[in-house]
């Protein structure tokens, strides 16, 4: 699946697409689109090149919030999202590993600044589901990330249905996938 089909839909599935609370706009930072496919290709080579710091620099202009703010990290969060999967597309997982972990620091700030906010932990929980099934390869942790995302939202159809799928795949083959 294409990086970009994926992202939306993990942003529309999180129930993020467009809302102003997280700037996911397409437009979010006033950047037009051709600009914003630059910075996250510069952001890619930079991250490719192993320069992670400005790789991630150039990634946090596009942001529309602060960075120490909540809605900041979770932007930051999803460019590097979009990076890592372009990268694994690109068959550099070693890479795709380095931005995924990163992605997931700035979701544990944005968990620590959005706390009590029950959509967005949800959201925070499904997204680290999606980067330990995705990009890490660790089922039992995206399993253990959409239960807690259900937890903190019991009706999101994206999560439950992501869960059953999961299940059904290790019945299929005998029990935990990894």
């Amino acid at each position: 699946m294409n990086s970009k089909l994926l992202v939306a839909g993990l942003l529309l599935a999180a129930g993020l697409q467009g809302s102003p609370l997280w700037g996911q706009t397409a437009n979010a930072s006033g950047i037009d689109s051709s600009a914003r496919q630059n910075s996250l290709a510069e952001g890619r080579r930079l991250f490719e090149e192993s320069s992670d710091d400005a790789g991630e620099s150039t990634l946090q202009s596009l942001n529309r919030h602060a960075m120490g703010s909540g809605p900041g990290q979770m932007e930051i969060a999803m460019n590097l999202l979009r990076v890592a999967f372009a990268c694994k597309e690109s068959n550099d997982e070693k890479t795709a590993h380095r931005v995924a972990m990163r992605a997931l620091a700035h979701l544990d700030v944005a968990e620590r600044k959005l706390g009590s906010n029950e959509r967005a932990l949800a959201s925070i929980y499904q997204i680290r589901g999606v980067i330990s099934e995705r990009l890490l390869g660790t089922t039992a942790e995206a399993v253990k990330n959409y239960q807690a995302a259900l937890k903190h939202q019991p009706e999101n159809k994206s999560v439950q249905a992501k869960l059953a799928q999961i299940g059904a795949v290790e019945n299929q083959v005998g029990g935990d996938t990894k």
